[in-house]
C-alpha cells in the first residue's frame, strides 16, 4: 500500500540502475494504466509519454529499480517580482497556446488523436506545430505547472564551454593566461596595467597576430580561474581568511551560555602617554588588552600596558577579569558603583590569538585554574571575531578625544610629519579612567541590533544590552559564575622574579624594599648574613608599583621601599622611562664633564707647580726648568775674575771643614 501511494500525479522516480528521470503525468486505476514521462536536459531527446501498467510500475518500485529522487532537479519555481516582463510575455503566450488540450486526457496521449489536438491548437493560437509540441514537452518535463513554460535562457550560451573565436588566437589566449596570472593576480597590477605590461613584454604582432582588447584580456583571464581562485590569489591567504571567506556560522554557536568562553585580544592604542611624574616625559603607546564575554557581549576585563604583547600582559588581562572592579576603579582613582560593572568570574575556556598562550608557560592556568585554553587557527581572526570587532569600537569611541594631544595618525612616522609625542597630555592612570568610563558606558547602554535571540529570550523580551544579557543568562542557568579568590589569582598570573638580596634590601629596577613588620625584617636581615644566600622568589603587580610581596613558603609578605623619601612610582614602565632618561641625560653631560675636569686638573697642576718654586720644594718636572733657567742666567752674566775674596778656603790635608760648633767657646761665653 505504500508503493502504493508512490504512484500519484506530477511524481517524479527516478532508475537506480540507470540514473534515468520519469514523470507520472496521468493514472488510469480502473484501467491499470500509467503514463510515464522521460524527462532529459535537451528537450529534442525527449519522446512523448508511455503507457505502463500500474501494477508492473509498483514492481519496478518494490525490487528497487524505481524510487524516489532527493529533489526535483526539473521542478520550477519562479518568483514573479524578479521574472522580467518579457519572460512573463513569452510565458503567457505558451500557457494560453496549450492550456485546452492539457485536459484532453488520456486522448493526448494517443499518436494519433494528438495531432488533431495539436492542429487545433496551432489554429486557435497562431502557433507553429513543432512550438505546440516543445512546449507540451516543456510542461510536462518541468513539473505540470504554467510556471514550467518559463524559458530556459540561463542555460543558453554554452557557458564553461570552449568554443572556436576567431576574435581570438589560441596563441592570444595562452600569453593571456600567463599574463593575467603574473601582472594582476601575482604581482598585484591594476586590470588596466596588468593588460598593458602583457602585451608590452609578452604579445608580438609578428606571432600572435591582431592584438586583443582589454575586454578580451579580462574575459579569458577569469576563465582560466574560478572567481573565489582569483579572490584568493589576488588577496592573499591572510586577506582571503580574514575579510573575503563565506563564514559558515555565528559566534553563539561556541558558547551556549554566559561565563562559557570568554576571548581575548590586544592591540595597540593610538595615542602617546606620559610620565605622571613628569607629563614633558612621553612614556611611549600603550598596548591594551580587552576580555569579552563571548554569549552576552560584555566586557569583563581589560589591561593596559607599555610593553608589547606578551604572555605576562595576557595574565595581567586575566587577573583583571578576576577581580572586583569596584576596588579597582578605586585605586584608578575612580569611584563607581557595584552595578556599573559587577563581573569577576572566571571562564570555562579561553580564546586567543596564536601567540601568548602557545607552550608551556601557559599551564598554570590550565592545571591550577581549571580553564580550557584554546588557540585561534593561523590567519583566521573570525574565529574570535566578536573581540576583534569590539576592540576597535572601543578604540574609536573615544579617539576623538585625543585629536592634537597624542593622536597617532595614519601618517605616524613617515617624513614631515608631526611628532605626536610633543602633544602628548594623558597619563596612564588618566587613560585607564577614560577605558574604565567608556567600558560602562558599553556595557550597560549599548544596544545590539546583529544579537541572535534565543527562543527563551524573545519569549521574556530580554533588552539586547551585554549586562541585560548576561543578568539574563546567569538567572535563567544559562552559565554559571566561578569567583577565584586574589591570593589564587596573583600566584597564578602575576610575574614572579628570583632575586638575591643585599644589605640594601630587594632590589627591583633600581629600587630596593624591605618588610614593613619588624618580625619580617629581622627573618631578611638574617638570610643576608647567610654565606651564598638562596634567592628569595617576589613577585608584583606591574600596574601598581607600590604592591610588591616576598613568597616566603606560604606566605606572603608585603615590602615597601626602603627609603622614606624615595620616589614613589606608579608603574614598573615609568621606572624604566625614569631610568633611561637620566641615562641618556647622562651620555649627553658626560663630554662637558670630562672636559670640565681636565681644565680643573690643568688648574689644579698651575697652582702647585707655583706655590712649589716660591717655597723651594722640588716638583716633578721643575728639575729640567730649574736648569734651564739656571743656563740662560749664567749666559747672561759676566764670569767674575778670581781674587784671594772669593776663593775657596783651602783645606789642608787630612783636615775637614766640620759644621758642628765649637762647644769650648760657647762655655767660655756662657761663664763670662
Amino acid at each position: 500500500m505504500e508503493n502504493l501511494l508512490l504512484l500519484s500525479k506530477n511524481v517524479l522516480l527516478r532508475s537506480t540502475s540507470t540514473g534515468e528521470y520519469f514523470r507520472i503525468v496521468h493514472l488510469d486505476y480502473p484501467g491499470d494504466e500509467v503514463y510515464l514521462f522521460e524527462c532529459k536536459q535537451d528537450l529534442n531527446e525527449c519522446t512523448f509519454p508511455v503507457k505502463n501498467s500500474i501494477e508492473e510500475t509498483v514492481d519496478r518500485i518494490n525490487k528497487g529499480d524505481l524510487a524516489l529522487p532527493v529533489n526535483d532537479p526539473f521542478m520550477k519555481s519562479v518568483n514573479s517580482t524578479r521574472s522580467s516582463k518579457f519572460l512573463e510575455e513569452i510565458q503567457a503566450k505558451a500557457w494560453n497556446s496549450i492550456r485546452p488540450i492539457t485536459q484532453e486526457v488520456p486522448a493526448l496521449f494517443s499518436p494519433t488523436l494528438r495531432n488533431s489536438l495539436v492542429n487545433a491548437a496551432v489554429d486557435m493560437s497562431k502557433s507553429s506545430v513543432p512550438s505546440i509540441y516543445k512546449w507540451l514537452k516543456m510542461y510536462w518535463r518541468n513539473g505540470m505547472t504554467p510556471a514550467a513554460l518559463y524559458p530556459d535562457f540561463s542555460r543558453c550560451g554554452a557557458r564553461g564551454k570552449d568554443r572556436n573565436l576567431k576574435a581570438t588566437s589560441a596563441a592570444c589566449r595562452q600569453i593571456i593566461k600567463t599574463g593575467y596570472h603574473n601582472y594582476f593576480l601575482k604581482s598585484g597590477f591594476t586590470l588596466r596595467k596588468a593588460y598593458l605590461e602583457t602585451k608590452r613584454n609578452l604579445y608580438k604582432e609578428d606571432k600572435h597576430g591582431k592584438v586583443f582588447t582589454e575586454g578580451a584580456f579580462r574575459f579569458h583571464g577569469e576563465r582560466s580561474r574560478g572567481n573565489t581562485a582569483i579572490v584568493r590569489k589576488r588577496f592573499g591567504r591572510r586577506i582571503y581568511q580574514n575579510s573575503k571567506r563565506l563564514l559558515s556560522g555565528r559566534a553563539n554557536d561556541i558558547a551556549p551560555g554566559a561565563c562559557k568562553v570568554f576571548q581575548i585580544d590586544s592591540t595597540m592604542r593610538d595615542i602617546q602617554i606620559v610620565s605622571s611624574l613628569d607629563p614633558t616625559l612621553c612614556i611611549g603607546r600603550p598596548t591594551f588588552y580587552l576580555v569579552v564575554d563571548t554569549f552576552s557581549r560584555m566586557i569583563v576585563g581589560i589591561h593596559i600596558t607599555l610593553e608589547p604583547p606578551s604572555y605576562m600582559s595576557l595574565c595581567n588581562a586575566i587577573y583583571n577579569t578576576g577581580r572586583n572592579k569596584v576596588e579597582f576603579a578605586k585605586e584608578i582613582g575612580l569611584d563607581i558603583k557595584p552595578q556599573d560593572w559587577f563581573t569577576q568570574s572566571m571562564p570555562e575556556e579561553f580564546i586567543a590569538d596564536r601567540g601568548e598562550f602557545l607552550g608551556p608557560q601557559s599551564n598554570p592556568i590550565v592545571q591550577n585554574l581549571d580553564i580550557i585554553v584554546s588557540n585561534t587557527a593561523a590567519y583566521n581572526p573570525s574565529m574570535k571575531g566578536i573581540v576583534e570587532n569590539l576592540i576597535g569600537k572601543v578604540q574609536d569611541r573615544v579617539n576623538h578625544l585625543f585629536k592634537d594631544k597624542g593622536q597617532v595618525t595614519k601618517d605616524h612616522g613617515q617624513r614631515l610629519a608631526r611628532d605626536t609625542r610633543k602633544d602628548a597630555t594623558v597619563n596612564l592612570k588618566e587613560l585607564y579612567q577614560i577605558t574604565i568610563r567608556t567600558v560602562i558606558d558599553y556595557n550597560n547602554k549599548h544596544w545590539i541590533d546583529s544579537y541572535s535571540r534565543t527562543k527563551e529570550m524573545e519569549f521574556e523580551k530580554v533588552d539586547l544590552i551585554p549586562a541585560e544579557i548576561y543578568k539574563w543568562a546567569i538567572k535563567n542557568g544559562h552559565g554559571q559564575e566561578r569567583i577565584v579568590d586574589k591570593t589564587t589569582l596573583w600566584l597564578n598570573l602575576m610575574p614572579q622574579k628570583e632575586l638575591i638580596p643585599s644589605r640594601l634590601g630587594i632590589r627591583i629596577n633600581r629600587q630596593h624594599y624591605v618588610p614593613i613588620d619588624e618580625v619580617d625584617f629581622q627573618l631578611l636581615e638574617d638570610l643576608i648574613h647567610v654565606p651564598n644566600p638562596d634567592p628569595v622568589v617576589v613577585t608584583y603587580d606591574p600596574r601598581k608599583y607600590d604592591e610588591v610581596f616576598w613568597l616566603h613558603g606560604k606566605r606572603f609578605i608585603p615590602l615597601r621601599l626602603r627609603g622614606k623619601e624615595d620616589v614613589q612610582f606608579s608603574n614598573e614602565w615609568e621606572v624604566i622611562a625614569s631610568n633611561d632618561f637620566y641615562k641618556s641625560r647622562k651620555d649627553e653631560l658626560k663630554p662637558g664633564e670630562e672636559e670640565a675636569h681636565e681644565i680643573t686638573d690643568n688648574e689644579n697642576e698651575k697652582t702647585i707647580n707655583r706655590r712649589c718654586r716660591k717655597s723651594g720644594a722640588r716638583t716633578k718636572g721643575g728639575k729640567e726648568a730649574r736648569k734651564e733657567e739656571r743656563l740662560i742666567n749664567i749666559n747672561n752674566e759676566e764670569k767674575p775674575t778670581p781674587t784671594s775674596e772669593n776663593k775657596s778656603p783651602r783645606i789642608e790635608r787630612g783636615k775637614t771643614l766640620s759644621k758642628k760648633p765649637d762647644y769650648d767657646d760657647l762655655l767660655d761665653e756662657v761663664n763670662n
